[in-house]
């Protein structure tokens, strides 16, 4: 690849083309597509797009790196549609599957789907989306037989359809349901994740039922080594888009913060900041294991703070209906894991260099079996990641319960908030006896770029936070009181209980008991009762102003919080009661 096939581009402004775009109107889309964008409120594009679109638009393969929450999605969705869309204007009438969109999860294929959805509300009858999710397989079949002009599928789900079938014909030939041989655009979005999870093999099957004359485009927020190998496999001379944040100017809308704790003080910490309001609005809590999700959940239930749980015990449709209310804003509080560590593990181990060396006739035989195999273990136990790719609506804030163990997973977290051009805080906790914290903050400061104004001193992100601890010191007794009723038989019954709920509301199991004598998933679940803990903690409920010091606030980013109107409201509560006894 020569070099004149990179380009390089800058948020501070600096771009290859001397006329910078600020509206859609300026690509020239199909009436139907620029209305549905108007419709949705964007108005002006974002850097990625503004630079990938009139690439895409002329038909050049690309690789696009792009920080999380920067627009990456619609800048490869609309010239994929407007491609579909100007076809079809012409004359293109014919069905059969013009493209496809590789994710690594099955979240991100029902969310995907649900975006390219929204853009062809007014020309749903010219263009049929079809996610391949987590329906039964036969149902799967049925819905590409009919088709669809864009299929949106994990490497794993799509390479199943792909497959001939010798059975399927009655004939005797061999069919597959789903046909790639006309394809004219294939997109691998967060592709770094998909290469993580083990998918490569998969990805490479894909790739032999498609024509060498499609178009291809890789999407990331990171570029590793494996994914620049990989675009060597896909991409055909590509334009390679690297849009990274201005070092120098102090443009970003995300404000990061860290603060030094001790070992037991995360709960502290915790209770502080929620009970004195210094953090308000849609949060999210990160966390390193499902063990501590369920933890943190059930000291927030003690606490009287409503909050949901989100990690990868849960089934598929379970995670898209609690991302839909929390983005609908049924509660402001969601606890989630990212479980960066064993996609790590799982990446280098089973999509590293070695699996990726031999020809495509190396991998026949007893690899395809081993392939199959690792395929199905990332499909089933490792295709989850809350930090990564998945919308999140409006977040203000996130929180680094426990510190990510690798730059790429807080970049990945931080990029929850501040999204499409909002304004959002990250604060991390960090544990000053432990080495591993203060290691991976070390590394995220070499990669974070630096905030600050040209010619003001640079800072380094995220920034200390000086809080002292001892002023918090009072709310302790309250917190322990609290944390003592969760146990590990507590946190082991909280994901029983979720499990058992999924059981009792499962439609498969309520066809099982509709056609047989037994009890009614109704009566079950009746049966059940619910998983409680005791009940709240009367002293963790609420604070008295003597207690809350006015140096606290000073050093958060809310300054303005709810405690002042809760002090006033206690005040005047005592005052009454004062002057009745």
């Amino acid at each position: 690849m020569s070099s004149d096939d990179e380009v390089e581009e800058s948020s501070s402004g600096s771009s290859s083309s001397e006329d910078e775009i600020t509206s859609f109107d300026a690509f020239d889309l199909d009436r139907r597509l620029a209305e549905a964008v108007a419709k949705q409120g964007f108005t002006e594009p974002t850097l990625v797009q503004s630079s990938a679109i009139p690439l895409f638009l002329e038909g050049r393969d690309m690789l696009v790196r792009a920080r999380t929450g920067s627009g990456k999605t619609l800048a490869y969705a609309l010239p994929l549609l407007q491609k579909i869309l100007h076809a079809k204007v012409q004359g293109d009438a014919e069905s059969y599957v013009r493209a496809v969109v590789l994710v690594p999860t099955k979240d991100l294929c029902q969310q995907l789907c649900d975006t390219l959805t929204k853009l062809v509300r007014f020309s749903n009858s010219a263009v049929k989306i079809v996610a391949l999710v987590s329906q039964p397989l036969r149902v799967q079949q049925a819905m590409l037989a009919e088709r669809p002009d864009v299929v949106v599928a994990t490497p794993t789900q799509l390479l199943a359809h792909c497959s001939t079938d010798a059975d399927a014909d009655a004939d005797g030939g061999s069919a597959a349901a789903c046909d790639l041989s006309k394809l004219e655009t294939f997109v691998v979005d967060e592709a770094d994740l998909v290469l993580s999870f083990g998918y490569i093999d998969d990805l490479r099957a894909v790739l032999r039922f498609t024509p060498k004359t499609c178009q291809s485009c890789l999407v990331s927020a990171t570029i590793s080594e494996d994914l620049d190998q990989l675009r060597r496999v896909i991409l055909h001379r590509p334009a390679i888009l690297r849009l990274k944040e201005a070092e120098n100017a102090d443009t970003s809308k995300l404000v990061q913060y860290y603060v030094n704790i001790g070992p037991q003080d995360k709960e502290l910490l915790l209770y502080a900041l929620l009970k004195l309001g210094l953090i308000k609005g849609k949060t999210i809590f990160f966390v390193n294991s499902v063990k501590q999700c369920y933890r943190f959940k059930l000291l927030l239930d003690l606490f009287d703070v409503r909050s949901a749980v989100l990690n990868a015990e849960l089934p598929v449709n379970s995670r898209i209906n609690i991302m839909s209310h929390f983005n609908r804003g049924s509660f402001d509080h969601l606890i989630a894991t990212d479980e960066s560590l064993v996609d790590r593990a799982w990446g280098k181990g089973k999509g590293g260099k070695g699996g990726r060396g031999g020809t495509r006739s190396d991998r026949k035989g007893a690899s395809s079996s081993s392939s199959s195999s690792s395929a199905s273990i990332a499909e089933e136990q490792k295709a989850y990641g809350a930090a990564r790719g998945l919308d999140f609506h409006a977040v203000d804030t996130v929180v680094n319960i426990d510190f990510p163990i690798d730059e790429a997973s807080y970049t990945h977290r931080i990029g929850r908030t501040a999204r499409a051009g909002g304004s959002g805080t990250a604060l991390s906790f960090i544990v000053e006896s432990s080495s591993t914290d203060v290691a991976a903050l070390a590394r995220v400061h070499e990669a974070q770029p630096r905030s600050g104004a040209p010619g003001a001193e640079q800072r380094v992100q995220p920034t200390l936070l000086p809080l002292d601890m001892g002023e918090l010191e009072v709310f302790r007794y309250r917190v322990t009181d609290a944390a003592k009723s969760v146990t590990g038989k507590a946190v082991h019954e909280a994901r029983l209980k979720d499990l058992k709920l999924e059981l009792l509301t499962s439609k498969r199991l309520a066809e099982h008991f509709e056609v047989r004598v037994f009890s009614s998933p109704f009566t079950l679940r009746s049966r059940a009762g619910a998983l409680r803990l005791q009940s709240l903690q009367s002293t963790a409920l609420f604070i008295t102003p003597h207690l809350a010091s006015p140096h606290l606030f000073s050093f958060f980013f809310n300054r303005k919080t709810l405690m002042n109107a809760r002090c006033c409201d206690m005040t005047r509560s005592c005052g009454r009661r004062r002057r009745v006894m």
